[in-house]
């Protein structure tokens, strides 16, 4: 048995401890290792209309899978998910658009 998923999940949860946001999931609250994406505004001859900012965020699987349909909250904005994506066996990278 390999234990390269554990060493993993491990480095991923130091990398939170040191440098984690909270964030809140489907009213669950945790800390997760976000990186910001790009923010986009649409504009028109009114001002702006639309603002797009994604992030990415990054959390150890504890037993919990957020469904895509799952509110997500970071510093008092809401975000939907977008993708859901497994990085081993225990870590998972939630990619978020301001909602």
């Amino acid at each position: 048995m390999s234990y390269i998923h554990d060493d993993h999940a491990a480095a991923i949860g130091d990398l939170i401890a040191f440098d984690g946001d909270l964030i809140e999931v489907d009213g669950q609250k945790m800390k997760a290792h976000i990186e910001r994406g790009e923010i986009t505004q649409d504009a028109s001859e009114f001002g702006i209309d639309n603002r797009e900012e994604s992030l990415n965020a990054t959390i150890v699987n504890n037993g919990f899978i957020p469904s895509f349909s799952a509110p997500v909250k970071y510093r008092g904005n809401h975000y939907r998910i977008e993708t859901v994506t497994p990085s081993g066996e225990r870590v998972i990278t939630l990619s978020l658009i301001h909602d």
